[in-house]
């Protein structure tokens, strides 16, 4: 059973995204479009691969790289190679499900543009931004535990350092507790013994953040030949240097560019996603820490320190390894170090890539291509089974949880029951305004002591409805227990699956190799739609 929805019939998905999906011609202007011959003179004027290559290799250094990923490393050496990028913060447990989506949606793109371009080489690149310092968003993330229901888990402490970047961060021997947490509440599942020993390898005291997100993408997914890449690895190589150099150089620029295109934007009824700064660049201060640089008439400055434009100029150069860009100047940096062809986006990503176009233009940097990563819903089979024997869609399920509750609530009552109550309460409202009446009649005052009498034993009997649907839903235990699972699955505390559960929330109940059989199915159907996928198929 493979069902789908257009993005316009999904809550959470912005106009702007839905039109990009439409091809919106007043959207598809903030667009490049290509043909072969921009990809060849893409592919010869690109100059970097000895130190994209170096930046590909540290990043993945401690890595048994697979006969796949040996081969696209292969293919990047040589000039008539692009890439196919897709990207995505530092996440525990592999972060959101989007993450896999993006990165099977750029392997396969890279596989179809290889196939229709045999002149070329496309390798798929992920960029692994472990730079950023938002560690509360990289900390958490969400599974389903063995009784279906959505659990969060953090591997944050309270000692975290604020500002301090994802590839600084490191567990300590908190992270035994998390992982033990993790793994009573999956003690359950089909696949839990070799879940666990994941866990305990990669999610130990020690380990880095950003290496504990590489080496478990790297040990689900390097059979596709994805090859990563991370910002620290680009910042210390100093690859970034040149277009934060010339970003203080050209002060302002790129946030006009910004305002410009948002005011297209906005003239056409369409939201921004991200809003430029006069200075898009964060400073790495000697204990690690991540801060934004501002200006001030003619000083800059990041915390205690400051600068004159020249003194700024000359420590970009001479220390390249303590700056960073912002979410404005990343895309720009990325496709100056990475010769691409396509970039796979996000809805949120796409939506800034729309006010980026005079951006690039700014840096004389090439924008790639942007396609939309699939979207998709993945069904446990005993959900697959409950919704074809009930009748109900997937789509029934993207609501609130109290919504579906009360309707169960609802449908569990017989008619008599029904009839019941609403015979009750009517009498109980007539008799009520009878004494009302006469009480009035006889002392004035006495009119408000009934209708407080009447309220509460109107709450009585609503707390007696209350508990005989109660016992109803303990009698229909089995079915609620059902009702409850699809919503948890499909539609995990009211939101998305693709954007809440981690992808690594499917590894307890079935082993790899069918969990990646089921993002295949995905990414071979067309990305214009948001598809619900069994997980076995």
């Amino acid at each position: 059973m493979v069902t789908s929805l257009t993005f316009s019939q999904i809550p959470h998905f912005s106009r702007l995204f839905v039109e990009f999906i439409k091809d919106n011609p007043l959207i598809a202007k903030r667009f490049p479009i290509k043909d072969a011959d921009c990809f060849k003179k893409r592919a010869l004027h690109f100059s970097g691969r000895v130190n994209l290559l170096q930046s590909i290799t540290a990043t993945m250094s401690g890595l048994a790289l697979t006969d796949a990923q040996r081969q696209a490393l292969s293919d990047l050496s040589k000039n008539n190679s692009l890439t196919v990028v897709t990207g995505q913060q530092v996440g525990f447990l592999g972060g959101a499900e989007y993450t896999a989506l993006k990165l099977h949606s750029a392997v396969h793109k890279a596989k179809t543009l290889a196939a229709k371009h045999p002149e070329l080489l496309f390798a798929p690149v992920f960029w692994v931004e472990d730079d950023d310092h938002d560690y509360l968003e990289a900390a958490e993330t969400t599974l389903i535990t063995s009784s279906g229901e959505p659990k969060r888990v953090s591997c944050a402490t309270s000692n975290e350092i604020l500002g301090l970047p994802a590839c600084l961060r490191t567990f300590d021997s908190n992270i035994l507790n998390v992982v033990q947490d993790i793994k009573n509440a999956l003690s359950n599942t089909p696949n839990y013994n070799d879940f666990s020993e994941l866990l305990s390898d990669i999610y130990a005291p020690g380990n880095g953040w950003s290496k504990a997100f590489i080496q478990l993408l790297q040990l689900l997914f390097g059979e596709t030949g994805i090859l990563f890449i991370s910002a620290s690895e680009i910042r210390k190589h100093g690859l970034s240097s040149d277009i934060i150099t010339r970003e203080f150089e050209s002060y302002g620029r790129i946030s006009r560019c910004i305002e410009d295109a948002s005011r297209q934007l906005t003239d056409y009824g369409f939201h921004n996603q991200i809003s430029g700064s006069s200075v898009n660049v964060f400073y790495m201060e000697s204990n690690g820490k991540r801060i934004k640089i501002q200006k001030d008439a003619s000083i800059y400055s990041a915390g205690a320190k400051k600068w004159q434009i020249k003194d700024l100029l000359a420590e970009a150069k001479s220390n390249p390894e303590r700056f960073s860009p912002n979410v404005a100047l990343r895309p720009i940096v990325q496709d100056t170090v990475l010769p691409t062809a396509y970039y796979i986006a996000g809805p949120g990503e796409t939506s800034y890539y729309a006010q980026l176009k005079e951006a690039y233009e700014v840096f004389d940097v090439e924008m790639p291509i942007i396609a939309q990563r699939h979207s998709a819903t993945i069904l446990l089979p005993s959900v697959v089974r409950f919704l074809d024997k009930s009748g109900l869609s997937p789509k029934y399920f993207m609501q609130s949880w109290n919504i579906i509750d009360r309707e169960f609530s609802v449908n569990m009552q017989t008619d008599e029951f029904s009839a019941l109550m609403g015979q009750a309460v009517n009498e109980i409202n007539n008799t009520f305004n009878r004494i009302v009446k006469f009480a009035a009649s006889t002392d004035q005052t006495l009119e408000g002591s009934v209708n407080a009498a009447l309220h509460q034993t109107l709450k009585s009997v609503d707390n007696i409805q209350k508990k005989i649907i109660s016992a109803v839903k303990r009698k229909n235990e089995v079915n609620y227990s059902k009702y409850r699972l699809a919503s948890n699955v499909i539609y995990p505390n009211g939101a998305l699956q693709e954007r809440t559960l981690s992808f690594a929330s499917w590894m307890p109940f079935t082993n790899n190799e069918i969990v990646q059989k089921a993002f295949h199915s995905i990414v071979a159907l067309p990305a214009n739609t948001h598809y619900f996928i069994p997980l076995f198929q």
